[in-house]
């Protein structure tokens, strides 16, 4: 039950972060990349065996990818 629940909570956040990077109007190869990830990582979540450490190297890749690119989000995105 504990397992569903978080990957029900993932999969809301991963879907309203999709359509908040959707929207930005410069999309650099870095931000299409992020985009990439999220949607793969969406499909896989249901799947995979230990969804807390594909989610963990999910924020890992996004931090890594955005600050390279020096991607920036806002506050509120941020969490």
């Amino acid at each position: 039950m504990e397992r569903t629940k978080l990957i029900n909570q993932a999969q809301t956040d991963i879907k309203e972060l999709l359509g908040i990077l959707n929207n930005y109007e410069k999309k650099q190869s870095e931000l299409l990349d992020i985009i990439d990830v999220l949607a793969q990582v969406y499909r896989k979540l249901p799947e995979t065996k230990n969804p807390e450490a594909l989610l963990n190297r999910l924020v890992n890749y996004i931090r890594s990818v955005a600050l390279a690119g020096r991607i920036h989000f806002p506050t509120n995105e941020e969490k």
